[in-house]
């Protein structure tokens, strides 16, 4: 064994070897990162989709409808509710579980800060990935 180990052929092969393990090991971590990042950004982009189409279908008409232009409690939920299963539809059309990326839990919270990101800019003006 020791002669094994003292040959400089050998030890060169094993050095490549762990040096190619090596690399390989990062490039998978690095692989899985950006495969990670693509999938969050496409949820964010469904969640922001989703927000949108609820404005467009169901929001604008209220709020042209309505004397003071507001949404009662009821309808504020009613367009959550519909926000919320366009952005899970439109994520199962894209290939990403939303619910199991973002989390059940987290989903209302960017779902809420993308409608105040709207309220403070132009509805027309913000168009998601998705949408395009």
């Amino acid at each position: 064994m020791d002669a094994l180990l003292s040959n400089p052929n050998v030890m060169d092969m094993i050095l490549s070897v762990v040096a190619m393990v090596i690399s390989l090991g990062w490039a998978w971590i690095r692989r899985n990162e950006k495969l990670q990042n693509a999938t969050l950004q496409k949820a964010m982009d469904c969640i922001a989709a989703g927000v949108q189409a609820s404005y467009d279908d169901y929001v604008r008409s209220i709020k042209d409808a309505s004397a003071d232009g507001k949404l009662t409690d009821e309808e504020r939920k009613t367009a959550r509710d519909i926000a919320m299963n366009r952005a899970i539809a439109y994520a199962k059309n894209q290939g990403v579980d939303l619910l199991k990326v973002i989390g059940a839990d987290l989903l209302p919270m960017f779902m809420e800060r993308y409608i105040l990101k709207m309220k403070g800019a132009s509805a027309d003006v913000i168009e998601p990935e998705i949408l395009k």
